[in-house]
């Protein structure tokens, strides 16, 4: 008689703990693929989302600019901007404050900040500037 050949030492393929564990490694890998890609789909919406609310406080904040030292929008205090600042859908609500004399005896710190809200999460953005008086 012959010897079987499990015993011959001659089998060829895999063995059930080794497709296992092949399983396993491929769905651990699957698994932070997936996750991956949900964090990137978060990470570029909040940098839209950041890109466009610096556009605009930037923006609004560069039109001032243009008016002199001594205009009416750089008076001591708080403003809230009558209007909210709009880009492709995208709300931003702005207000700003100014100080006299700061840092200096002939400048004015503004301070500008736009806040808009993700899903009941507000979020906000503040850029600020020194003007001077010549």
């Amino acid at each position: 008689m012959n010897p079987s050949p499990i015993s011959s030492g001659q089998e060829k393929g895999f063995s059930l703990i080794e497709v296992v564990f092949a399983i396993s490694i491929l769905a651990i890998a699957i698994m932070g693929y997936t996750n991956l890609k949900v964090s990137s789909l978060g990470s570029r919406q909040y940098g839209s989302e950041m890109t466009k609310s610096t556009l605009l406080v930037g923006g609004q904040l560069e039109e001032m600019l243009l008016d002199t030292f001594e205009s009416n929008d750089f008076t001591a205090g708080t403003h809230i901007l009558a209007q909210d600042l709009e880009i492709e859908g995208f709300t931003v609500s702005g207000s700003y404050s100014v100080r006299d004399a700061c840092p200096s005896e002939y400048t004015k710190l503004i301070t500008f900040t736009g806040t808009w809200n993700v899903d009941g999460t507000p979020r906000s953005i503040t850029l600020t500037q020194v003007i001077v008086n010549q």
